[in-house]
């Protein structure tokens, strides 16, 4: 009887943390003057942040990490760009932390030769004042000319 009380705890669990998903990711293709950028979006629900990608704290959350597949008809220029986020003390971590909350955008720089496509891995952990769920990895693609 314990056993089936554990895994069913066990699957209940599991299944609470599979229907959060407090974050949407979108990624696009934009210009701003001449550049060529694709722009990656976070729409975080209210209560709900996300992590810099320049985190140097050693212990603590996970930062947003941004990579694009390789394409040889994708040239990336330089370093992805994020918003400037916010700078307060974060209770689950009891630290001061970089964080985004309500949205976030990253920026990242292109010369694209041609239609081609690219995809978008986003490895993030967003938290609540309350409680952070697992790390998560999202993929998008984004069709560029």
């Amino acid at each position: 009887m314990k056993n089936i009380l554990c895994i069913l705890g066990v699957l209940f669990s599991v299944q609470i943390f599979a229907q959060e998903d407090p974050v949407k990711w979108t990624a696009t293709q934009v210009k701003e003057g001449k550049d060529n950028l694709i722009k990656i979006n976070a729409k975080m629900e209210d209560h709900w942040h996300i992590y810099s990608m320049h985190l140097t704290e050693e212990f603590g959350p996970i930062p947003t990490t941004i990579t694009f597949s390789e394409n040889e008809n994708i040239e990336f220029l330089g370093k992805i760009e994020e918003d400037k986020p916010k700078r307060e003390k974060d209770a689950n971590f009891d630290m001061v932390i970089d964080y985004f909350d309500v949205s976030a955008d990253f920026k990242q720089k292109v010369k694209v030769k041609g239609e081609t496509s690219v995809k978008v891995s986003v490895y993030y952990m967003c938290c609540n004042d309350k409680k952070c769920l697992p790390p998560k990895e999202e993929i998008i693609e984004v069709k560029l000319k």
